[in-house]
């Protein structure tokens, strides 16, 4: 839940710079404002745009226009795009179902996360030791860190069981970080744990829809706050 806050209220905050307005406006500014910064090239916009053709906000429903979006940003290594062109081939979301083809792009989109956190760790205050401590005491986003950390071998020593046990308690959370790298680790058999393609279909979809929510639910507080609309789904 804590992990689940902190991503809604960020994609909140970077929506409204996105649409650079200091008052309310027509819900077809959000649109083009959105529309602009993801044809200029920025990636979290480009993934809002898709989440608002495949969510109706402020445009009408596109499965297919909104796909195009997720694999733009998908095709700069944007994991969250990734994984959302997964869901959409697992689904059969704007294209053909493909079981074969979602694996490939979950397993992208994980990957990508996975990089990202090694890139620039996010971790509790005290480092690796705070972040260490505040699992142990049942912090669920410290856990999800924490396995995180040892999937990559930041701040202790890598080992693919200690990041499965940690990250298998972020997923009983529900977690979205944690079900994509546990996803990641059922694809891949490893950890200790079997190579199970069917259990690591579920985790990564778990994921990929938790992550599509959070940005709709974002882009319609964000479409309320500027329009001062009750209901920024459909045209306007």
């Amino acid at each position: 839940m804590q992990n689940r806050c902190s991503s809604f209220l960020l994609l909140f905050l970077s929506m409204l710079a996105v649409v650079r307005q200091s008052v309310a406006g027509p819900v077809e500014e959000l649109v083009t404002q959105t529309s602009t910064a993801a044809e200029r090239g920025e990636v979290q916009a480009q993934t809002m745009l898709g989440v608002m053709y495949e969510s109706g906000i402020g445009v009408s429903p596109d499965p297919a226009q909104a796909l195009e979006w997720f694999r733009t940003a998908a095709t700069r290594a944007d994991p969250v795009g990734q994984a959302l062109v997964g869901r959409a081939y697992a689904d059969g979301r704007g294209v053909s179902p493909d079981a074969g083809e979602a694996l490939v792009w979950f397993r992208k989109g994980a990957q990508a996360g996975l990089h990202a956190f090694s890139s620039r760790p996010i971790l509790f205050a005290g480092g690796a030791a705070g972040t260490l401590t505040a699992a142990e005491s049942g912090n669920a986003l410290a856990q999800v860190l924490v396995g995180h950390m040892y999937l990559t071998g930041h701040g202790v020593k890598q080992s693919d069981t200690q990041a499965a046990r940690w990250l298998a308690k972020g997923a009983e959370k529900e977690l979205a970080g944690a079900q994509q790298s546990l996803a990641l680790m059922y694809h891949d058999g490893r950890g200790g744990l079997p190579q199970d393609k069917a259990a690591a279909m579920r985790l990564y979809r778990q994921a990929a829809e938790q992550s599509a929510r959070i940005t709709a639910s974002a882009l319609s507080m964000t479409c309320v706050t500027l329009t001062g609309q009750a209901d920024c789904r459909g045209t306007p």
